[in-house]
This record gives structure tokens, C-alpha cells and sequence, in this order.
């Protein structure tokens, strides 16, 4: 199993826009980070929609952090990029397969899922930066 690149992506934009107490842009981070700016807003998009990240428009916006990455653990950014990580499709979708009844593996990779899970949500973002504490920005609203 290999996370995508929507969620490596998304961990690098949290843990940078972790590095200050500011709004930055999504073309800063794109050139910054050298990730598309189209690809850049589709995960902006799922952050602000999960209110891991803030989005304000106008000159003095721009995106920042709305969580501590003391409080966003890894398991948020998968769930969030990736959905459910299970490893066969009949541990969403039962009715995907006929065998799903009288299955003898599919225990097994429940097991495996849910210890994967467990460990994704151990593993906070501040893990990442090797920190105690890390800022957020604060949007003033006008």
C-alpha cells in the first residue's frame, strides 16, 4: 500500500504553513512546496472543508493553519485525502464480492486495517516537525 500524493502533499502544506504566524497563498505554497497551484486547491479544499486549514479571500488573505498540529494526526490527513484506508474493497463494500459470506481472509485484513488505522492516528503532524508546539494563525474578520 502507498498513500497518494494528494496526502504527501497535503502533510507538506500543513507543516509548512506551520513555520509562521501568517496568511500565505496558494501560489506562494505551490512554488514553495513544487506542487501544481490546480492540484494545490483541491487540497486546500478538503483542509478548509475538514477545518484543518482557514481560507480567507481578499488582499489580506490567504491560508493558515486552523488546527495545532499537535491536535491533526495522520490518520486525519489519509481519512481526509484518501478515505477509508481498507485494504480489500468487501471491508466497505460487502456486496463487492460473492464470497464475502463464507470469506476466511477477510477477517485478517480487517485486523490489519484497523491496527494500520490506529497507528495513523498515534502519529500527530507537530511528530513530523520533531516539536512540542507550533503556531496558528488567526484571521481577524471584517
Amino acid at each position: 500500500m502507498q498513500l497518494n500524493d494528494s496526502t504527501d502533499y497535503a502533510v507538506r502544506l500543513m507543516l509548512w504553513l506551520s513555520q509562521d504566524n501568517r496568511h500565505k497563498t496558494v501560489p506562494e505554497a505551490s512554488k514553495e512546496l513544487g506542487v501544481s497551484y490546480h492540484h494545490l486547491t483541491k487540497i486546500v479544499g478538503k483542509l478548509s472543508k475538514n477545518l484543518l486549514i482557514t481560507t480567507q479571500k481578499g488582499k489580506q488573505g490567504g491560508i493558515c493553519l486552523n488546527q495545532s498540529l499537535d491536535n491533526v494526526n495522520l490518520g486525519d490527513i489519509v481519512q481526509i485525502m484518501e478515505g477509508p484506508t481498507k485494504l480489500v474493497k468487501c471491508l466497505d463494500n460487502p456486496s463487492y464480492c460473492t464470497s464475502y459470506s463464507r470469506c476466511t481472509i477477510k477477517d485478517a485484513f480487517a485486523t490489519v486495517s484497523e491496527k494500520m488505522d490506529a497507528l495513523f492516528r498515534e502519529v500527530t503532524l507537530a511528530d513530523f516537525m520533531n516539536q512540542e508546539s507550533n503556531k496558528q494563525c488567526q484571521i481577524k474578520h471584517t
